[in-house]
């Protein structure tokens, strides 16, 4: 079972990856696991980052939302897409 730390932390490293790997007019963004089991999806939608993830087609995490909010700045809403930036892809073997 994967535990919440390390599931929190892949998702906000995936929803990085989103940002360099999209077209600026998209607003949701996926990616799947190598063997197709697990989906971890993103939306924006008016200025509001959420995210979902599946394991075999069934929902484990309900679209919730995602940001931060620290005392003198607010990233949780108002967001927008402004540009794609440069594409890394990593081996599996580098990941593990």
């Amino acid at each position: 079972m994967v535990r919440i730390p390390k599931l929190i932390s892949l998702v906000l490293s995936l929803f990085f990856l989103f940002l360099t790997r999209s077209m600026a007019k998209e607003s949701s963004w996926s990616v799947v696991s190598p063997n197709g089991k697990c989906e971890i999806s993103v939306s924006l939608d008016s200025g509001q980052l959420t995210y979902q993830t599946t394991f075999d087609g069934k929902v484990v995490i309900q679209k919730s939302p995602l940001g931060l909010k620290r005392d003198d700045q607010d990233f949780e809403s108002g967001l927008v897409f402004e540009n794609i930036g440069e594409v890394k892809v990593r081996s599996r073997d580098a990941c593990q």
